[in-house]
């Protein structure tokens, strides 16, 4: 029987529960955060497909795409045959937190153009000459702050368009 491995390349620890063909119980794997697991080889080829799908289902990604771009990327790998190599955890890893900076600058411009939007007459003439949000990233309780904090910082216009600063940009 081959051997099918899970990577999970997030900071969370990941439960995958699935059906396979041949239990009627469902089969639940514990993934801690960026280590992999090793799925029962005394299943069928079926039964691996069968988790396979249910993984792809959800976002998991065949090992072998983890050179490529991984948009909307949950952080979950899988590899038949042997484990998922160091470097391709690490590789995984960076997506995710690409994948949710992304999501994070997109939430600043929304909630910014949403402020932009309240200090409007139902006109649209702004009431208020500048609209401009800074995000800072918030220091961990019991630490203390160290200036190398993440700031983005948002200008909306009079017209609407937005002007987003990105930390390094």
């Amino acid at each position: 029987m081959a051997k099918l491995f899970i990577c999970n390349t997030t900071k969370q620890k990941w439960h995958h529960s699935f059906r396979v063909p041949e239990m009627e119980r469902l089969y639940f794997v514990p993934i801690p955060a960026g280590s992999q697991v090793e799925i029962s080889h005394d299943l069928s080829a079926e039964s691996h497909k069968a988790i396979v799908a249910q993984l792809e289902r959800y976002g998991g990604r065949d090992a072998s795409t983890i050179n490529g771009k991984l948009e909307d990327f949950p952080g979950i790998f899988y590899r038949f045959e042997k484990p998922i190599g160091v470097d391709e955890i690490l590789s995984g890893h960076a997506a995710v937190v690409e994948a949710a900076e992304q999501r994070s600058a997109g939430a600043v411009v929304k909630s910014a153009l949403a402020n932009d939007a309240v200090h409007r007459d139902q006109t649209g003439h702004r009431l208020v000459s500048e609209s401009e949000i800074e995000v800072t990233e918030q220091v961990k309780p019991g630490q203390k702050a160290t200036g190398k904090e993440k700031k983005i910082k948002i200008g909306v216009a009079n017209d609407g368009t937005n002007t987003l600063k990105m930390p390094g940009a």
